[in-house]
């Protein structure tokens, strides 16, 4: 297990996307009191359909935490929305460079409804997760557009899968800490666009990994796949 620690400065946006009960009560906009309410009226984090806030915090060192949950029924509009809602971060990101400060990090969950999370959307890594190498040895920058996307291939990939929606992201995880996964797994990664580079983060044995990188070559045939190391740097292996 990785152990997790403390970073200086960190955005995170939960995505509670479960299919809630009817009769909760979202957040307002009006009960929230943000330094960040341009980014928030850009992405339109308030005015979504299909998903609606559950809950919203800043802490004194600057983190956010946001929870989202789907509305009974619209679970395909939700994870539409959650796509429409990465686009305008990352565009609100490029056309404002200085707006967000370089120590953040902003992160978006999909959690079930036991609580696991399953999709892991973030900006950069960090060694709370063992992923504190991504932008430096796959050469992504490290500004606050999400570029990761982090995918347990077996139970989480139907969370992609089920649902006619694309997500722009240009590096998929996958993680399995079973079984070799078959290769009808992999045909989630036709969900994302402008895919350039998939990490396998395995447990399983090597022998995995070789199949696994043939399988993701067939979905998507002009990536680079790389693994983890022992020290969790990467190592390109296709």
């Amino acid at each position: 297990m990785r152990i997790k620690v403390n970073i200086i400065v960190f955005l995170i946006i939960t995505t509670v996307l479960c299919g809630c009960a009817d009769g909760r009560r979202a957040l307002s906009k009006k009960s929230v009191d943000s330094k960040y309410g341009d980014w928030i009226e850009t992405t339109g984090l308030f005015e979504n359909k299909a998903v609606a806030l559950d809950n919203y915090l800043e802490d004194a060192e600057g983190r956010i935490e946001v929870s989202l949950y789907t509305i009974d029924g619209k679970e395909t509009e939700g994870y539409k929305e959650l796509s429409d809602l990465i686009d305008k971060h990352n565009d609100f990101v490029l056309n404002n460079p200085e707006y967000f400060n370089d120590e953040i990090k902003i992160e978006m969950h999909t959690v079930d409804t036991a609580g696991v999370e399953n999709l892991f959307f973030f900006s950069d890594g960090d060694s709370r997760y063992g992923y504190q190498f991504l932008s430096e040895d796959l050469g992504m920058s490290n500004n606050a557009e999400i570029k990761y996307i982090s995918i347990k291939i077996i139970g989480g990939e139907y969370e992609i899968a089920d649902y006619p929606v694309n997500y722009n992201i240009p590096v998929v995880i996958l993680c399995d800490e079973g079984a070799g996964p078959t290769k009808e797994k992999y045909e989630i990664l036709k969900h994302f666009n402008g895919i350039e580079k998939v990490v396998l983060d395995y447990s399983t044995e090597e022998k995995w990994i070789d199949a696994s990188a043939d399988y993701v070559l067939e979905y998507a045939p002009n990536v680079e796949i790389y693994k983890f190391a022992d020290d969790m740097h990467l190592v390109r292996v296709k």
